[in-house]
């Protein structure tokens, strides 16, 4: 089962202020440069090339946010401990007014 997951992240700060939101807010991040690990899991972010401000309220919006947050395992996990990283992540971001939008999960 892949467990890895991709949140678009619509927000008015940049991948280095994102990093270290998450490193203060998520007990046990640990910042490597341009990634993170958490929760057995490896953060990055990545530009979203398509990305378009004046189209993010539109239906699909979520297709032209800023930023994809790729979340993948780098020793075991599960769903849930998936499930929960997602979530926090997503609380996390809320802090600073990020949308977001889980586009992949956990496929078989």
């Amino acid at each position: 089962m892949d467990l890895g997951f991709t949140i678009m992240v619509e927000v008015d700060k940049d991948e280095q202020d994102l990093l270290e939101l998450i490193c203060f807010e998520c007990n046990g991040a640990e910042r490597n440069g341009g990634y993170i690990k958490l929760m057995s899991n490896v953060l990055k972010f990545e530009d979203n090339i398509d990305r378009d401000p004046n189209k993010i309220n539109d239906e699909d919006g979520w297709l032209y946010y800023k930023f994809y947050l790729d979340g993948f395992p780098y020793r075991d996990s599960t769903e849930e401990n998936q499930k929960l990283l997602v979530s926090k992540l997503c609380q996390c971001l809320s802090k600073v007014n990020a949308l977001t939008e889980l586009i992949s999960e956990f496929e078989e």
